[in-house]
């Protein structure tokens, strides 16, 4: 099933409306950089990937870290009418460090987090792209509308 607003287009009416709501109360003159800027402190992905990233360089740091502890609850042939029957179980599951490990770890974490970087340009890309399209389409409209005038101006100056 196609969806018709995609996330694209949410972002461009909302840029547009919150643009135009705020032309309406003050007008203020919003440059490209500044939408960036506004859409950069504001978009909850980029805030998530750069905890993520922070997570990773602080496990990096860790020479030892603590290992890591389960508890599991199992449960087999359980009665559904009486579930107080049936084979049950509970456990705890203990990861060790053991010696040599941390050599395969730490070259691991450093592809995580130079993956996490990663994402953090690509999803930081992506927004100021649809940042610098929505603005687009804002001026865009915002010319329509001017030339619209002119137009309706000029036609009422020949019917006058």
């Amino acid at each position: 099933m196609h969806n018709p607003f995609t996330m694209k287009t949410i972002i461009a009416i909302a840029f547009f409306l919150g643009c135009t709501f705020a032309l309406l109360a003050q007008p203020v003159p919003l440059t490209l950089a500044e939408a960036f800027d506004v859409a950069a402190r504001n978009y909850p992905l980029l805030e998530r990937e750069r905890l993520s990233i922070a997570q990773q360089e602080a496990r990096l740091g860790l020479r030892s870290p603590l290992s890591r502890t389960d508890i599991f609850l199992a449960g087999a042939q359980v009665d559904p009418s009486n579930p107080a029957i049936g084979i049950h179980g509970a456990g705890f599951i203990q990861r060790f460090n053991w010696p040599g490990s941390a050599r395969y770890r730490e070259p691991a974490l450093r592809e995580q987090l130079l993956s996490g970087n990663a994402r953090l340009q690509l999803t930081a890309f992506e927004l100021k792209n649809l940042v610098a399209e929505a603005y687009l389409q804002l001026v865009y409209a915002q010319h329509l509308r001017k030339h619209y005038q002119e137009v309706q101006n000029l036609m009422s100056e020949l019917v006058s």
